[in-house]
C-alpha cells in the first residue's frame, strides 16, 4: 500500500466527503444555540432542569438521526458534563429570585495558622456568574494584557533552567544552588553578586571614593577640577554639591555597569541577579493588575443590569453544550486520521520494496555460497542451496 501524499490529514480534510460530512453536521446542528437561549434563558424562573435536560437530550438525537459516525451517547455525555451547572444555577436562580445574577460573594480558601486550618477570604466570586467569563467577554483587553504579563513570567521564569546549565561543577557547588542543584537560592546570589561587584574599580568609581572623604570646603574644589566623573550623571544641591547618598548610589550604578568576561562566573552571577529582579518586577506589575482587575470585575457584575447579566448566563450554559457537541465531529475527523496514519506506517514498505529486499539477500548468500568448498557430497550440496536461492539455473 503506497499513500499518494504523505501529509494524510492534509488530504483527508480537504477530501469533498469529508468537506460535505462536515457541513452538514454544523447545518444539524445550525440552530440549536437560539434553540437553548429560547428554551434555558428565555424560561430561567420556571424551566424544569430535569425535564428539560430530557426535552434537549430528545432533540439532539433527533439531530443525530441522519449523521450516523457519531455515538449519540458520546453527545449525551457533551449535555450532561455542562448540565450539572446549569441545574444548580436554575435552582438558585428560582430559589433566590433574579438578584442572585448579580451577587458577588466573598472567596473563603483554607490556609494554615498556628497548624489549624482556617478559613479566611481571599477575594471575591460571583454567586453566578464567573469572574473568568465576565472578564473574557467585557474586560477582553485589561484580561489579554494580564495573560500576556503571565506568559512573560513563565518565559523569565523558563530562563533559570538555562543559566543552571551554564553552571561548570565547580560554579554549581559554591552555595548558589540548592541542595538539590535545581534553582538558585537568591540571597546566595546576590551575597556573591555583591562580593563580585566589590573588587570592581574605575578611574570614575576611585574619583567619587575620594570625593565621599572630602570635607565640605574640599568637594567643590574636587568637582571644578575632576574630569574623570561625569557629574551630570548626579543631582547637586542647591549649592553644587553632592549628598553622600546621591554619590554612593552612583557608585553602585557605575559597579553595576560592569561589563564582566562573557563566561566568567561573575557574568554568569549578574545574569542570574538581572533575571531575579526582571521576575520580582513582573510578578509586582501582576499582583498589581491582578488585584485592579478583579476589583474592576466586582463592581462590573454588581452593577450589571438584567439584560446583560443573561447574556453572561447565557454564554455560560449553552457555549459549552454547544463546544461539546461540535466536537464530535471533530474528534471523529481526527481519530480516522489517527487510524489512517498507523496503517499507512504499518503497510509502509511495499510488497514491491519486500520482493526486492528478498531477491538482494538472496544474491548476497548465493555469492557466499560460491566461495564455500568441500568433498563431492558438500560440492552437491552447495549447488542445489544455489539453485534454491536462484543462483544456477
Amino acid at each position: 500500500m503506497q499513500l499518494v501524499s504523505n501529509n494524510i490529514g492534509q488530504v483527508i480534510r480537504e477530501h469533498k466527503s469529508v468537506i460535505s460530512y462536515r457541513e452538514n453536521y454544523t447545518i444539524a446542528f445550525s440552530d440549536l444555540r437560539e434553540n437553548l437561549k429560547t428554551s434555558l434563558i428565555g424560561h430561567y424562573q420556571t424551566v424544569s432542569a430535569l425535564s428539560e435536560e430530557e426535552k434537549i437530550t430528545s432533540d439532539i438525537f433527533r439531530r443525530l438521526a441522519t449523521i450516523v459516525s457519531i455515538d449519540k451517547y458520546e453527545a449525551f455525555q457533551a449535555l450532561d458534563n455542562a448540565w450539572g451547572q446549569i441545574s444548580t444555577d436554575i435552582e438558585i436562580l428560582q430559589t433566590e429570585g433574579d438578584g442572585a445574577l448579580t451577587q458577588v460573594d466573598p472567596h473563603m480558601v483554607t490556609k494554615k495558622k498556628n497548624d489549624k486550618d482556617v478559613e479566611v477570604q481571599d477575594g471575591w466570586e460571583g454567586h453566578i456568574l464567573p469572574f473568568e467569563l465576565v472578564q473574557e467577554i467585557l474586560l477582553t483587553a485589561e484580561a489579554q494584557e494580564l495573560r500576556e504579563m503571565e506568559k512573560e513570567l513563565a518565559s523569565v521564569s523558563a530562563e533559570y533552567s538555562e543559566l543552571i546549565d551554564s553552571l561548570s561543577d565547580e560554579e554549581k557547588e559554591s552555595g548558589i544552588l540548592n541542595d538539590a542543584g535545581t534553582s538558585f537560592v537568591n540571597k546566595e546570589v546576590k551575597n556573591k553578586a555583591e562580593e563580585a561587584l566589590e573588587d570592581v574599580e574605575t578611574a570614575e568609581i576611585l574619583a567619587l571614593q575620594e570625593y565621599l572623604t572630602l570635607s565640605q570646603k574640599d568637594k567643590a574644589y574636587f568637582v571644578k577640577n575632576t574630569d574623570s566623573v561625569d557629574w551630570t550623571g548626579m543631582t547637586a544641591n542647591t549649592n553644587g554639591a553632592y549628598t553622600n547618598a546621591v554619590v554612593t548610589a552612583r557608585i553602585k550604578t557605575l559597579k553595576q555597569q560592569h561589563i564582566f568576561p562573557e563566561d566568567s562566573f561573575e557574568a554568569k552571577l549578574m545574569n542570574v541577579v538581572a533575571t531575579i529582579e526582571q521576575e520580582n518586577v513582573l510578578r509586582k506589575k501582576i499582583k498589581e493588575k491582578s488585584a485592579a482587575l478583579h476589583e474592576k470585575t466586582k463592581v462590573l457584575i454588581e452593577g450589571m443590569d438584567k439584560e446583560q447579566a443573561l447574556k453572561i448566563l447565557e454564554e455560560k450554559w449553552n457555549v459549552p453544550i454547544i463546544t461539546g457537541i461540535m466536537e464530535l465531529s471533530e474528534n471523529f475527523i481526527r481519530d480516522f486520521i489517527a487510524r489512517l496514519t498507523v496503517l499507512s506506517e504499518k503497510y509502509a514498505v511495499t510488497f514491491s520494496g519486500v520482493n526486492k529486499k528478498i531477491e538482494t539477500v538472496e544474491s548476497e548468500v548465493s555469492s557466499y555460497v560460491s566461495r564455500l568448498s568441500g568433498d563431492a557430497f558438500d560440492a552437491k550440496g552447495l549447488v542445489e542451496l544455489k539453485k534454491l536461492l536462484g543462483g544456477v539455473q
